[in-house]
């Protein structure tokens, strides 16, 4: 398969803010910010669907003239991910290369230092490039980034991927073990995860959230046809036994504080 130049293709990716840098060692003002987030990185280029879950964004602060920000995976990075294989049409493919690239005049940035949050006004131009050996397309410029756009806030979408199934289930059970932590992976406010997580309507995230998303699933009400089997479901009763006795054992020490 070729990827034409200016093929349609739509994305979208997370980052934490919070992440840690690493050097990249090119000698030029840049860091990398590796980042290990379950199904965070994913394209669809015509007929090309991508998807990873490990991956790099990158700051560039004054190079060759200008201040960059790129999202990357990347097999031939030596100092972050890929930990794990890029996904090609459901074919793991351990070398290659996806790049978006933001270029920026020098006065966006003042260091390399990771941004909170992206808009497109900020930047000048983009560009995006796919390909390697082992792809089944070449190296090539296919494109540049017309929108950056939020994805909506459906309610019972805990990965935030767009859709509400199975694989929302470990993330409810992420967001009931600690809140704070991923609000900040997801770059959420207390009341967006209200509007995501509340499905029982009691005004506060709590188990009985976790089985009405349950419910849900089980009885057809996600947006996409994935059904936990008889034997996942028993497995989640336990965790949310698990659950309850941790939010209350962290409760009784906060009484006694």
């Amino acid at each position: 398969m070729t990827i034409e130049a200016n093929t349609p293709f739509s994305g979208r990716f997370f980052y934490d803010p919070n992440t840690s840098p690493i050097s990249a060692g090119n000698g030029t003002n840049t860091s990398i910010y590796p980042q290990l987030i379950l199904s965070g990185f994913s394209a669809t280029i015509g007929g090309l669907n991508l998807n990873a879950d490990s991956y790099a964004v990158q700051v560039f602060y004054n190079h060759s003239g200008q201040d960059e920000v790129q999202i990357l995976f990347s097999s031939n990075l030596t100092a972050a991910p890929p930990v794990d294989p890029l996904m090609v049409n459901g074919t793991a493919y351990s070398v290659g290369d996806f790049d978006v690239d933001f270029f920026a005049p020098t006065s966006l940035y003042t260091n390399s230092a990771l941004p909170s949050s992206l808009s497109l006004s900020s930047f000048t131009s983009s560009q995006v490039y796919l390909g390697h050996a082992g792809f089944p397309g070449p190296i090539d410029l296919i494109g540049s980034v017309k929108a950056l756009a939020q994805i909506p806030l459906l309610p019972g979408d805990l990965n935030r991927d767009g859709h509400v199934d199975a694989s929302d289930i470990n993330a409810m059970m992420q967001a009931l073990a600690g809140e704070n932590a991923y609000e900040t992976s997801h770059d959420l406010s207390n009341d967006d995860l209200i509007t995501l997580g509340d499905l029982d309507h009691s005004g506060i995230l709590d188990n009985g959230d976790l089985q009405a998303l349950l419910t849900k699933l089980t009885n057809g009400g996600g947006s996409f046809a994935d059904v936990p089997e008889p034997s996942s479901i028993s497995l989640l009763s336990t965790a949310i036994c698990l659950l309850t006795t941790l939010v209350m054992y962290r409760k009784r020490n906060k009484c006694r504080c």
